[in-house]
């Protein structure tokens, strides 16, 4: 009995059973047609303006920030955390490039 439900529900929804085609295997037939992909709109295709590598040199003084910043605490008594001396670090950084 569950296979004859089974198979009233399949042509209710007319699902055809999966055809052999030589060469190919297994294909279902269905009434779904293919939509072609959207093409992106023209602002996407045009190229960005090249963008200034400045992230190695920052990087850089960050670092060299970090080491004094954790040097003088350590020297002070007044240890900070890493993620404090890198706030801090980056803070001094932006203020710097907001002056420039």
């Amino acid at each position: 009995m569950p296979s004859r439900d089974l198979n009233k529900m399949l042509t209710k929804n007319n699902y055809s059973e999966p055809e052999i085609v030589r060469g190919k295997g297994y294909q279902l037939s269905t009434d779904i047609e293919t939509q072609p992909a959207e093409q992106p709109p023209a602002a996407l295709k045009e190229k960005a303006p090249p963008v200034e590598r400045q992230s190695v040199r920052i990087r850089k003084d960050l670092l060299l920030r970090c080491e004094q910043e954790k040097l003088n605490r350590k020297k002070s008594g007044n240890p900070m955390t890493l993620g404090e001396i890198i706030e801090m670090a980056v803070e001094e950084w932006l203020d710097k490039e907001e002056k420039q």
